[in-house]
């Protein structure tokens, strides 16, 4: 079990976008949901939903809404789905709707 690094009161520690970006390509499926990543990273959720937004506007990464307050993100390019064939066919029409 890692220790727990204690933190100082004041401004939380700067997580880069690499390494936003790195929980993506180390995931397994690489398809995640900001409260995943929020458990992995030193960020609070508001900070991190910020952040995956602008990634998102800068088209690094990819989204898409699942569920009434649901929201899963992941790097495009790193999966062999989209949000447009996930959408057009439902998530059963490839096996994935099994859990």
């Amino acid at each position: 079990m890692t220790p727990k690094i204690e933190q100082k009161p004041g401004r939380k520690p700067r997580v880069t976008d690499e390494e936003i970006l790195q929980l993506f390509k180390d995931a397994d499926p690489p398809v995640l949901t900001a409260s995943a990543l929020a458990d992995e990273l030193p960020i609070g959720h508001r900070a991190l939903l910020n952040r995956l937004n602008t990634l998102w506007d800068r088209e690094t990464l990819d989204r898409m809404d699942v569920g009434p307050r649901g929201r899963v993100w992941w790097l495009p390019g790193h999966t062999s789905t989209t949000a447009a064939s996930i959408t057009e066919s439902g998530p059963d029409a490839e096996g994935r709707g099994e859990q």
